[in-house]
């Protein structure tokens, strides 16, 4: 599971992308290997402010879909540690992301801008995410190319819970050996 988090001036997107790796590397030509998103975006406007969560398959509520992954020229890796895109391999298209079923809401992933959500701004948006309210028009935003081109990332494993493990079975085992003990003192002699 890779966390998302991006931030651009008007907006956020948070969330998380599952896929199917291991094994890790380039995944394939069909969408299957990204089997479960939960992503919430953000625009502010001069109105306010729109939230939408685009769910997946896995999700209590799924409402999205993904679009367009291994049919294009932006290939994406999976590792152990982070969710890559190569943005920077030089070709034109390469557009694909999730979107609203019903269409208008969209988070886009586009090689140098040259498509989808971020075809209209200068410099290219490389990550851009476009909502449309009911009733209204689409409001994009979205940021360049980011660092190292990870999309994604692992999220901390927790840690062990202190008093967990063999010192809290002593001590249960303690208690139960302390319950059994009351209950037969407690019996009626016959």
């Amino acid at each position: 599971m890779y966390d998302l988090s991006y931030t651009s001036a008007a907006g956020t997107v948070t969330g998380f992308i599952d896929t199917n790796a291991p094994p890790f590397g380039t995944l394939g030509t069909g969408m299957a290997t990204i089997v479960n998103w939960d992503i919430t975006m953000t625009i502010g406007t001069t109105t306010g402010t729109t939230t939408v969560e685009l769910e997946g398959p896995g999700q209590p509520a799924p409402n999205s879909t993904l679009n367009g992954l291994g049919t294009t020229t932006l290939a994406v890796t999976a590792s152990a540690t982070e969710l890559t895109a190569d943005f920077g391999n030089g070709g034109t298209g390469g557009l694909w992301g999730f979107g609203l079923n019903g269409g208008g809401t969209r988070l886009c992933y586009s090689n140098a801008g040259t498509e989808g959500c971020a075809g209209n701004f200068s410099p290219p948006l490389d990550i851009s995410w476009e909502i449309t309210p009911p009733g209204g028009t689409a409001v994009t935003t979205g940021i360049g190319r980011p660092a190292g081109d990870v999309i994604g990332t692992v999220g901390a494993v927790p840690a062990p819970t202190v008093g967990a493990g063999l010192p809290g079975l002593i001590a249960a085992c303690g208690g139960l050996l302390a319950w059994r003990r009351r209950k037969r003192k407690a019996r009626p002699v016959a």
